[in-house]
């Protein structure tokens, strides 16, 4: 187990539904039906943060963060609630987090996270597929493979930071951010496994407390080149 960093290129871009239209009204290629889903539970963190896991509040309030502090480097506007971000926004960080469980797998791409999580999920379910294993030897091999793999249910699509800037290279500055959120991501993990086991006996729930603190990053692997 541990923190996942991915980068990618991508493929074409998919359409992108209205800002103020809702996931069961966006029209749009039936692939990307999930994708509205998770639209909209991405601004509803925003909105009702309460309602969500606290690694997810947390990843949230990391994010925030680390964009006010780039938002001179790069506009982080797109990556607002009510912007389609994870439709719109491209050349960004992102993470794929499990909503049940503090696994998460951080990706960058100069496409939108949506395409990417879909050509993702394609590609790994197809590589799966090709080594004749079952669903069920698929779902336990997830870990080595990427939480794409498991496809949109139990899922949070959370865009971390955009990296579109008149300043800014992507090709220069895509790794380096990537591996930078894998280290956020990590020391925060080892930091509250560490202030738990010094804890006293006794406290608040400190068990539930690391459980949904400590991010378990899967996987990391270098950028795709351009063709």
């Amino acid at each position: 187990g541990g923190v996942g960093a991915v980068a990618t290129g991508g493929a074409g871009s998919g359409s992108a539904p209205s800002p103020s239209a809702s996931p069961s009204a966006c029209s749009g290629p039936a692939a990307y039906a999930p994708i509205y889903a998770l639209q909209a539970a991405y601004d509803e963190l925003f909105e009702r943060p309460w309602r969500f896991p606290a690694h997810l509040q947390l990843l949230h309030t990391l994010a925030l963060e680390e964009r006010e502090r780039r938002q001179d480097l790069a506009d982080q506007t797109p990556l607002l609630p009510g912007r389609s971000a994870l439709l719109a926004a491209r050349k960004v960080v992102y993470a794929i987090v499990g909503r049940g469980n503090p696994r998460i797998q951080v990706c960058v791409t100069r496409f939108s996270c949506a395409q990417d999580f879909l050509e993702r999920s394609a590609r790994e379910g197809r590589r799966a597929m090709e080594t004749g294993r079952r669903p069920s030897e698929r779902r336990k091999g997830a870990a080595r493979n990427g939480l794409a793999l498991q496809g949109p249910d139990g899922l949070l699509l959370y865009p971390l930071e955009s990296l579109s800037g008149e300043r800014l290279l992507f090709h220069q500055v895509a790794t380096p951010r990537l591996h930078y959120w894998a280290k956020l991501l990590h020391n925060f993990s080892s930091r509250s496994l560490s202030e738990a086991e010094a804890a006293p006996p006794g406290g608040h729930d400190s068990t539930a407390d690391v459980a949904s603190c400590s991010f378990r990053l899967v996987r990391t692997s270098a950028p795709t080149k351009e063709p």
